[in-house]
Order: C-alpha cells, then sequence, then structure tokens
C-alpha cells in the first residue's frame, strides 16, 4: 500500500476522530502521535488535490503536514544549528508576550499557551487550545522580531477571543471568519504593544505578506490591505505615543 494509498484509507478515521477542530483547522491535534506515512512537500500537494476532488471543495491539511513531517528532511531543515537558532528565536519573543497574554486572560486556566515550532515548509501559523504553533519558515520570513511578535500574539488572541468559535467554524460565513481574523490583529497590536514590541513595521510585513499567500488562505483571512488599513489607526496612536 503505498503512501497516498493509505492516507486515503484512513483519512475517514481522522476526520472522525478529531471531530470539528478537524474540520475547522484542517489537521490533527500535535499532541497526538501522527499515526500516518511522511510525505515529499509533492505528495502532500497530491494528496490535498486527491481529497479536493473527492469533498468537491479546496481542502488543505496545514496540521497534519506541521504534525507528520515530510520524507525527505531537506524539505524541512537540515541545518539543525540554523533550526534551533530560529527556535530560539520564536522562543525569545514569545517569553516577552506571555505577561501581556496572562494580563489580558480571563480563564480560570491562567491561559499559559505552550509554543510549538513545527518543521513544514510552509509559512503557516496557527493557533489551537492551549497552544500555539508556528512554522520554521515563517519565523524566517519575519524579519524584525517586532513582526514575529505580531503574528504570535494575532494567534494567541484567537486563543484569548475565540476558543468557543473556533469549535463551529467549519459553520461560520466568511464575514464571520474575516471578523474574527479582524478582531485578532488588533488583539494582537495591543499585545505586542503592552510587550514593548513596535507595530509600525506592519506595514510591510503586510505588504510582502499578501505576496505569497495561498489560494486556501485568502477564504481564511481578509486580504492584506484591509487588514492593515483596519489598524492603521493602532499604529498611530502608537507614533504619537514615542
Amino acid at each position: 500500500m503505498n503512501r497516498l494509498h493509505l492516507l486515503a484509507v484512513t483519512l475517514p478515521l481522522v476526520l472522525s476522530g478529531c471531530g470539528q477542530y478537524f474540520a475547522a483547522a484542517g489537521g490533527v491535534d500535535l499532541d497526538r502521535t501522527c499515526p500516518y506515512p511522511k510525505l515529499t512537500e509533492a505528495g502532500w500537494t497530491e494528496y490535498e488535490a486527491k481529497v479536493s476532488k473527492t469533498l468537491n471543495r479546496p481542502v488543505t491539511f496545514p496540521m497534519l503536514r506541521m504534525s507528520c513531517g515530510y520524507a525527505n528532511p531537506g524539505e524541512v531543515d537540515p541545518r539543525d544549528g540554523e533550526r534551533t537558532a530560529t527556535r530560539s528565536r520564536a522562543e525569545s519573543a514569545w517569553s516577552r508576550l506571555k505577561p501581556a497574554i496572562a494580563a489580558s486572560c480571563q480563564s480560570a486556566d491562567g491561559c499559559d499557551y505552550e509554543l510549538k515550532v513545527g518543521g513544514t515548509t510552509e509559512v503557516l501559523a496557527l493557533a489551537s487550545e492551549g497552544s500555539v504553533y508556528i512554522s520554521y519558515n515563517f519565523v524566517r520570513f519575519c524579519q524584525s522580531e517586532d513582526e514575529l511578535a505580531f503574528i504570535l500574539a494575532h494567534e494567541a488572541s484567537h486563543n484569548l477571543l475565540h476558543k468557543d468559535k473556533f469549535a463551529r467554524k467549519a459553520s461560520l460565513s466568511r464575514a464571520e471568519i474575516w471578523s474574527m481574523e479582524q478582531e485578532a490583529d488588533q488583539s494582537g497590536v495591543r499585545l505586542m504593544v503592552a510587550a514593548g514590541f513596535d507595530p509600525r513595521t506592519l506595514a510591510d510585513f503586510f505588504r510582502r505578506y499578501e505576496e505569497l499567500r495561498r489560494p486556501s488562505d485568502r477564504g481564511e483571512h481578509p486580504p492584506s490591505a484591509q487588514r492593515l488599513a483596519a489598524l492603521t489607526p493602532q499604529i498611530n496612536q502608537f507614533r504619537v505615543a514615542k
């Protein structure tokens, strides 16, 4: 049985076992051991195309990619030293953000979210209950600690604000999903500023981000120019404060 066939056979088990969160986020819980064989980047793309054709709608599995990894280590990052430095960079920004996240927490669990840096070739970040995930390549994409802090704060904001909505994300309209993303943007800027980061780099960040957005992401997030326009008043207030 080849890898794609095995995945096709076991997909119903994944969908039934992981419930609404899998349907909403397109993957499995990274706290669990991945039960599937690793694929190459081309293999994952082929698999997503097969599932999309079967379901008659675009489907991607970013969290499954992050959890299971890639058959060719070179597609992730064979340079252990650089990979460790990349993880440390994310952890450094995260450690500065955590007090601001805790101060915004209204949950009894204290919102002590765990940061996980994943080995995917995509520029990808995700929120899951109790965790924030970011790919190595998204860390590398960020040209400053301020940009990195915004992404981490944005994902943490989903956990702070949208835990209940994520459970039924598959049933939400695009307008509702976009509204959630803009709320996370605004909360993310507040968190990064509270942690001492500078949001004035976000104009360049969103310009670069729009250039690489995947087609599947365009239904999940508003256009980058729209997101930046909504954040501009907050950024301008920061300029005045400085």
